[in-house]
């Protein structure tokens, strides 16, 4: 059984080693106020194929959210677990355009993929479905994300991490 590395970003108010349930109805910290309706209807669709509305979304690339100022409460969580324990990979262009509500013909049927990745450039364009709450041994805080343009943020993208 292979572990996976994965990625998750949350205001610090949404602490993953305490928390006990997501609440869906706040939808993602990180939709923009002109698309929150769509995304919650498109969460609320996501919830009834999963049987549940009790998980994350997660990079599966160490390739970060950035923060737009010092100001923005965004702190960054790796976790590593068994792949076998990810509940879905998803397809990020899918589920951008479903969560946006420009859903096209097919979407929905194609939203997950089904097949371990085979390369650097398939694992760009998925993110993982993670069940919450996640036991505490595979958390590990790494603190606020990087300020966009910061050298942090520059040196973690050309993967000086």
């Amino acid at each position: 059984m292979c572990n996976m590395r994965l990625w998750t970003y949350h205001a610090s108010t949404f602490c993953l080693l305490t928390a006990t349930r997501v609440d869906p109805s706040k939808g993602h910290g990180h939709v923009p106020p002109h698309e929150r309706d769509a995304y919650l209807t498109a969460r609320q669709e996501l919830c009834l194929l999963l049987g549940t509305d009790q998980f994350l979304f997660c990079c599966v690339t160490d390739d970060p959210f950035v923060r737009m100022d010092e100001s923005e409460d965004l702190l960054e969580w790796r976790i590593e677990m068994p792949s076998s324990e990810v509940m879905k990979l998803v397809r990020c262009d899918v589920w951008n355009r479903i969560r946006v509500g420009k859903t096209r013909v097919g979407d929905w049927d194609r939203l997950f993929f089904e097949h371990p990745w085979e390369d650097e450039a398939t694992r760009d364009e998925l993110q993982a479905l993670v069940s919450f709450p996640i036991p505490t041994q595979y958390l590990t805080r790494i603190g606020k994300a990087p300020v966009q343009n910061s050298k942090e943020a520059r040196q973690r993208k050309r993967g000086a991490r």
